[in-house]
């Protein structure tokens, strides 16, 4: 079990880890989706008359996009990942953020080991790994991704207690 009272499975830490590696790709692909919902390739049959009535849909070309975008699932849980990674880090420290951008997002530096990347931001390979770990595991539980909680901090987290870092 982990320190910060919550711990999820390797499995889940990995995906929700390469979600992060690929944020700026996930949100490339929510535009994509985007217009691809709001401009269909393909369109209706004229010669078929769809009555209000019909399938029980509605027959307005703004109440079909707007469903449409409301009802995607892939759109609505890459959108809802996309928060989740903005919100935990728009919450962070400034040096915890630094760790994240050059471990996630820096073309330069995504690869690096961890020796190498704590002696760029001055700190021990054991607090960039620490930071890092946190931080994928508030991500996954901003999402609501499946965790297990420590008994003892049970109480912290009903009273409101921020465990994110």
């Amino acid at each position: 079990m982990s320190k910060t009272g919550y711990d999820i499975k390797p499995g889940t830490f990995k995906y929700v880890e390469s979600e992060i590696y690929n944020l700026n790709k996930t949100k490339q692909d929510i535009k994509k989706l985007r217009m691809e919902i709001l401009n269909p390739m393909s369109t209706q049959d004229d010669n078929i008359v769809y009555g209000p009535l019909q399938k029980g849909e509605p027959t307005r070309t703004t109440e079909v996009m707007a469903t449409k975008l409301m009802t995607n699932k892939v759109l609505r849980n890459s959108e809802e990942m996309v928060q989740a990674i903005e919100y935990v880090y728009s919450n962070m420290e400034p040096t915890y953020k630094e760790v994240i951008r050059k471990k996630y997002w820096d073309n330069s530096t995504k690869h690096m080991k961890l020796e190498i990347l704590g002696d760029e931001c001055n700190m021990h390979r054991n607090t960039v790994s620490n930071i890092r770990k946190k931080f994928v595991r508030a991500v996954a539980l901003h999402v609501g991704l499946k965790w297990r909680l420590c008994v003892d901090c049970a109480n912290d987290l009903q009273n409101g207690v921020n465990i994110v870092m």
